[in-house]
């Protein structure tokens, strides 16, 4: 555990203290109790209470004081913004194969509180189709209008797909969740935690943009898939603002030149 200094005197950070954040989209502040967990000024959290759904900001923390717990929410997690890695530039897209650097367990705080709705599953039954062929998704034909307005729209924020599991974050009202199984060119399940009957329009954004990323790595990087058995893409401006802005004490440098492009952080 980590240790504050204090007229001369080292005093480990205790178990449990308190954490003043700031609430930018809803302009408030509060004082949270954290338990458990190291934060300094600038992490971004997630709370209980009414601000759950909000990404917070610390601002202070409070140490060594009398703390009344009933009186207080409390801090539930940190978002780990570290990015480290390689980063293939693609389109609107980062696209990494190194499973540590973006897994969907990580990359899920980005966007969304632990408190959230998770998953969800679908109990309808499903026959598999190519992903090139898209006709075969039984889809209305306005909501896959709409989904292709999605994908044009960049609002596949998130997606990854780790051996033959997918996942991915679409922002449309609010963030959804997609989970989806591809196996040998195949969908063979998808599904959305959205509240709509049947298949919807972010499950057709995500399909467009599986199909767009499979079209790129096969003709150029399919050697790094079957090494890894695992790819990540995060929106560029996603990653800029939760991470790469943030960053103070290290050197970043970023290279593009056609798909050779990466990012290296440093020290």
């Amino acid at each position: 555990m980590q240790s504050i200094q204090t007229d001369a005197i080292c005093l480990p950070i205790p178990d449990i203290y308190l954490a003043e954040v700031r609430f930018d989209n809803a302009r408030e502040t509060g004082t949270f109790i954290v338990e458990h967990m190291e934060l300094s000024e600038d992490d971004l959290v997630y709370v209980t209470g009414p601000m759950q759904d909000k990404v917070g900001t610390v601002i202070d923390v409070i140490y060594h004081c009398k703390i009344r717990p009933s009186k207080y929410e409390r801090v539930v997690a940190k978002i780990d913004t570290d990015l480290y890695g390689k980063f293939i530039p693609l389109e609107h897209l980062w696209v990494t194969f190194d499973r540590p650097c973006m897994d969907k367990d990580k990359m899920r705080l980005w966007f969304l509180s632990p408190l959230a709705d998770g998953e969800c599953v679908d109990t309808n039954g499903f026959t598999p189709f190519p992903l090139h062929d898209l006709d075969s998704f039984p889809i209305s034909y306005i909501r896959a209008q709409r989904g292709e307005s999605y994908y044009e729209e960049h609002r596949v924020v998130y997606i990854c797909l780790d051996k033959s599991k997918g996942y991915a974050i679409v922002q449309g009202s609010e963030y959804y969740e997609v989970t989806f199984t591809y196996i040998d060119g195949k969908i063979h399940d998808i599904v959305c935690n959205c509240y709509c009957e049947g298949y919807c329009k972010h499950e057709y954004a995500v399909l467009l943009q599986l199909q767009d990323l499979i079209g790129h790595w096969m003709l150029d990087y399919d050697s790094n898939y079957r090494e890894s058995e695992y790819m990540a893409a995060i929106d560029k401006t996603v990653a800029w603002n939760m991470s790469v802005s943030r960053r103070q004490k290290e050197i970043i440098r970023l290279t593009e030149d056609s798909y050779e492009g990466f990012i290296i952080y440093e020290d």
